[in-house]
């Protein structure tokens, strides 16, 4: 009878898996540190395995040297530790520090050392079919398959309709945090490091099955960014598959503009006709949305969003030098209106870490796209392109809406992004890395 094996190899793909979708499986709270997930406890359970092999830890202490992201994520840290003294609130350290630097740190030594790029293309694909079929299941069933296999103590996060149509969550809790998640991890499946190149159309039945799911989730802004995202990768797509990405783009037009003709009475189409038109109403100030069924007082979270804007040149509660912490944002007047939910991830940084930290966050993403840029011009290395277009438009998109825990699979990206780098440079000793 064969042993059974269980490598840290096999512990950090566990972990990988988990981060992407199991995040709700576990949820326990104790006082008020931050909650006990199943991705936090099997990340413990990883840096517990590296801290008790001495050739474990000689890997992990070579690869934190060798990230060209310390500088900023020291930064970054560090601001959060500044607030959380200054503000009595724990979390606006803890949370970050573990959900995003810790967590960087672990992707990154599991990249360098135990996963080829390719292999961890192939998870993140797997996983985003897992999530899509699950999210259609969502959608059509009302049963959110995810929601059932938690245990612990569930997040309080109403579910949410749109024209009396249910949004999908997924795994993330929020309909938002699932479109967000979709746009960041999206663009990587349509990467292959082995032959460098990017092809839209390399998972044909996974492009469509995470469009009716960014549908689904009736984010107005997702759904005009997936546009943007989805042309950027049209255009950033290998030559050799052009003609035929080409000829799949006008075939799919073709074929949702006789569907919405043919059975534009049937919910579902009236359903996706009004995402789309909301978007197009958001734009050019229209009405089209109206025409199959949609919700005129919709446009009112337009006005929100701006109000929320003046909140850092408006408030007298705020302090521009040092935030108020995660736990409590506060209500604020602006113009006469109470603005309680804070639709967007800069201004709520500001009011969390001040300027201070908004800076600290900006330089990252510079940083960030800096880094990708070097490396594309130096080796024309598409994966960057790949994880560049992935980041822009997730940072485009949280103009509109709050990080919601997804800021966490930022990091995730530039760990990754990080030992492609680290990894073409060993390939390649005239590049600047080993021989």
């Amino acid at each position: 009878m064969k042993k059974l094996k269980f490598s840290i190899k096999s512990l950090l793909k566990v972990y990988i898996v988990a981060l992407l979708i199991l995040q709700g499986l576990l949820n326990i709270r104790i006082g008020g540190l931050p909650n006990i997930s199943f991705p936090r406890l099997l990340m413990i359970l990883c840096y517990i395995w590296i801290l008790f092999s001495s050739n474990m830890q000689i890997k992990f202490f070579k690869a934190v040297r060798q990230s060209n992201d310390n500088r900023f994520i020291k930064l970054y840290v560090l601001t959060c530790l500044y607030t959380a003294l200054f503000s009595a609130d724990i979390n606006a350290f803890m949370g970050q520090f573990i959900d995003c630097v810790c967590l960087y740190y672990l992707v990154l030594f599991a990249v360098e050392y135990y996963f080829t790029i390719d292999e961890i293309v192939r998870i993140i694909t797997k996983c985003l079919y897992v999530v899509c079929v699950a999210g259609l299941i969502e959608f059509f069933c009302g049963f959110n398959v995810f929601t059932v296999l938690s245990m612990g103590e569930p997040d309080v996060i109403l579910t949410s309709y749109r024209d009396g149509l249910l949004r999908v969550s997924g795994p993330y809790g929020h309909a938002l945090a699932y479109g967000m998640v979709l746009l960041l991890i999206f663009p990587i499946t349509c990467y292959s490091n082995e032959d460098n190149e990017i092809d839209l159309f390399g998972h044909p039945i996974l492009f469509f099955l995470v469009t009716l799911n960014v549908f689904f989730t009736g984010a107005r802004s997702g759904i005009g960014i997936y546009g943007i995202e989805v042309f950027s990768l049209f255009v950033a797509s290998s030559k050799k598959y052009k003609g035929r990405n080409f000829l799949a783009v006008i075939t799919l037009i073709i074929v949702i503009a006789s569907i919405a003709g043919m059975f534009s009475d049937l919910s579902i189409v009236r359903y996706s006709l009004r995402q789309i038109f909301y978007v197009v109403d958001e734009i050019f100030d229209t009405n089209f949305a109206l025409k199959y069924g949609g919700d005129a007082s919709i446009a009112a979270s337009s006005i929100a969003r701006e109000r929320i804007w003046l909140i850092p040149f408006k408030s007298t509660t705020l302090n521009p030098w040092l935030g108020r912490g995660v736990s409590n944002i506060g209500t604020y007047v602006i113009n006469g209106w109470k603005v309680t939910s804070i639709d967007n991830f800069y201004v709520r940084s500001y009011i969390s870490f001040g300027i201070p930290g908004i800076l600290a966050i900006m330089l990252l993403f510079l940083h960030f796209f800096k880094e990708n840029i070097k490396a594309y011009l130096r080796d024309r290395n598409m994966g960057c392109i790949v994880i560049t277009i992935s980041v822009l438009c997730y940072m485009i998109n949280l103009l509109y809406v709050d990080e919601l825990s997804t800021y966490r699979y930022f990091y995730f990206l530039m760990a990754i992004r990080c030992a492609h780098i680290n990894k073409t440079k060993y390939e390649n000793p005239f590049l600047g890395g080993e021989n």
